[in-house]
């Protein structure tokens, strides 16, 4: 109600000194130079993790940009009855092949086994989105660089983070 919505540079340049935050690119190619180029005017750095689901624009990213870490978001597919069926760690070669630094999975289809191999492989590993404590924890013990929640705190302080 009467409340706008900041730019991307403006919310990029409140992350406090010693802070991340992740970037996702919900768009095409076309988007990736302008990127660049926001990221480059707020001397960011490294701070900012872009990751996308569209592969192509991921790798777009990371070659304009090679010191950026960039994951390529896996969603995992429905199967028989509304169930998720395992993400292929043909994944892991695909990230690789691209030049990419790591996955963003969904927990839905990230068996421990993946989340091991992820790791193995030098990748970074986010896992989204993960809302139980039990989960978050198996996933952080496999490795997993980092957790997307719906419930940032709360989750936390389950974890006693």
């Amino acid at each position: 109600r009467g409340q706008r919505i900041p730019l991307l540079e403006e919310v990029v340049r409140l992350v406090p000194e010693g802070r991340g935050l992740l970037v996702e690119v919900k768009s095409g190619t076309e988007t990736v130079k302008p990127l660049h180029e926001l990221l480059q005017r707020t001397g960011v750095g490294r701070r900012i993790v872009v990751m996308s689901f569209d592969l192509d624009v991921a790798t777009a990213i990371k070659n304009l940009e090679p010191s950026r870490v960039v994951l390529w978001l896996v969603k995992a597919e429905k199967g028989l009855v509304g169930l998720r069926k395992p993400i292929s760690e043909k994944v892991i070669g695909i990230a690789k092949g691209r030049g990419l630094d790591g996955l963003g999975l969904d927990v839905r289809g990230t068996s421990l086994e993946l989340a091991r191999k992820v790791k193995r492989a030098g990748l970074v590993l986010y896992v989204w989105t993960v809302d139980d404590p039990a989960r978050a924890k198996r996933m952080i013990d496999a490795g997993a660089d980092g957790i997307i929640t719906n419930r940032p705190g709360w989750l936390r302080k389950k974890l006693k983070l």
